[in-house]
């Protein structure tokens, strides 16, 4: 599995590894991108009909989803839960084939937060892309601080904050 550091995308190029993984990393921050902007029809765009997305924990963001449009309902969500938030991609690892590519994405997000300090977390993305359509997502972060944080947005009287984890649409 080849190692590509995030902001030198041109460390994609190395000898050893194969020169489509850097249109793979590009794409990987394409989406990231698009989460920022909320764009939830770009990202999903990018998505097989028949999927699995999966967050670890227990909130509003947790749980598993299955099918392209509960994953559009999940990001929809996430562009109005998390506004704002930036992800500095660290690391990734991209394996498999053109065809069937398998990506592990380390990053690091700050969100602002009114009146208070950014809420900050970390993680990985796991996706597998099959023929330039994803079709599995594991998503793995500090849940215990964005529970934390989705609590005292449902203090503040955002609802949906608090709301249960979406599994279909």
């Amino acid at each position: 599995m080849a190692q590509t550091t995030a902001p030198a995308a041109a460390a994609a190029a190395a000898a050893d590894t194969p020169a489509w993984h850097a249109e793979v990393a590009q794409r990987i921050r394409q989406n990231f991108d698009a989460v920022e902007q909320g764009d939830t029809e770009a990202l999903v765009a990018n998505w097989a009909d028949e999927c699995t997305h999966r967050f670890n924990g227990t909130h509003a963001l947790g749980g598993t989803r299955t099918g392209k449009p509960a994953v559009a309902a999940w990001y929809a969500r996430m562009a109005r839960l998390m506004p704002g938030a930036k992800f500095d991609l660290t690391d990734y690892w991209i394996t498999g084939t053109p065809d069937d590519i398998k990506a592990v994405i380390r990053w690091d997000m700050a969100m602002p937060v009114p009146g208070g300090e950014p809420f900050r977390n970390h993680g990985l993305h796991y996706t597998r892309n099959v023929r330039g359509k994803c079709v599995e997502q594991d998503i793995v972060c500090d849940s215990g601080a964005l529970a934390t944080h989705l609590a005292e947005q449902a203090g503040r009287g955002v609802a949906e904050a608090a709301a249960a984890p979406i599994t279909s649409a």
